[in-house]
């Protein structure tokens, strides 16, 4: 076809030859990248099968993997794709993370095993991230020739989502301790003249908390959707709520501490069994 335009000496000649040099610079590309990112494959089918509190040991051998295709390829070490790239890998390790918590059920078991999976779920978040920063700031070790490309362009470009998931994890990591801190309430014992009394105002408090925290069982938004706001305000409105009882509870504990005559029945008075 080429050589049938130049000979006709067409018009359509040179546009047909820069197609043609694009279409080979575009082959040689893909070639370049299917050929380096072939090995990232195996650790994706890895991240999609592992059960995540056991991903954490994938994270190390997948950003060195990284490294390597960002200092090695002539076609993948460009900021715009190696973002896209991390981006994509930020967003499976969301999916799995929630996942794995079965956020909507979250509230409706018991705290204590509530607590367990949020605590290595968040292990492994924070796993992640650390072989990010750490395999981040070596790159300069994966170029042999010293032309040296760091990554510079900004964090929010890749993390942007994973912020505000960070952001939801940390605030549902907070209200269970508040929660396993309050629900103790149940145990406590006052002693003294107004041991009674104030014992039964301490009950009344741990059976306010429990029925407020119960509210969020009942709740149909899945609270680590980085895009609801509507736990956001349920978050806060629980915190204004606990500083409530924060307070009468202090007032409770200062008349139990005054009603003491001496600093062992200071221990004595107040009692978790």
């Amino acid at each position: 076809m080429a050589e049938l335009l130049e000979k006709t000496n067409s018009s359509y000649f040179p546009a047909f030859k820069e197609l043609f040099k694009e279409t080979v610079n575009a082959r040689e590309e893909a070639k370049d990248i299917d050929i380096h990112l072939k090995p990232l494959s195996g650790f994706f089918e890895s991240l999609e099968t592992t059960e995540f509190d056991e991903c954490a040991q994938l994270f190390d051998p997948m950003f060195h993997t990284i490294c390597l295709v960002w200092a090695n390829s002539t076609c993948y070490c460009r900021p715009a794709r190696i973002i896209v790239l991390l981006q994509e890998i930020n967003n499976v390790i969301i999916r799995r993370a929630s996942e794995f918590l079965e956020p909507i059920d979250l509230f409706k078991g018991e705290p204590e095993e509530s607590v367990e999976k949020i605590k290595a779920t968040y292990n492994t978040l924070q796993a992640y991230e650390k072989s990010y920063q750490t395999h981040k700031g070596k790159l300069k070790s994966y170029f042999k020739d010293g032309a040296v490309k760091e990554w510079e362009f900004a964090p929010k470009l890749v993390f942007a989502r994973w912020d505000k998931f960070m952001e939801k994890m940390n605030m549902i990591r907070d209200l269970f301790k508040t929660a396993m801190d309050l629900l103790r309430l149940e145990k406590v014992e006052i002693g003294g003249v107004k041991g009674k009394a104030l014992s039964a105002r301490v009950v009344k408090i741990f059976e306010e908390f429990k029925d407020e925290f119960e509210k969020f069982s009942n709740k149909k938004y899945d609270p680590l959707d980085p895009k609801c706001d509507e736990f956001d305000d349920d978050y806060t409105e629980f915190n204004r709520f606990v500083l409530d009882l924060d307070r009468r509870l202090s007032a409770i504990i200062c008349q139990a501490f005054d009603d003491c005559n001496s600093l062992n029945n200071d221990f004595d008075n107040i009692n978790t069994a």
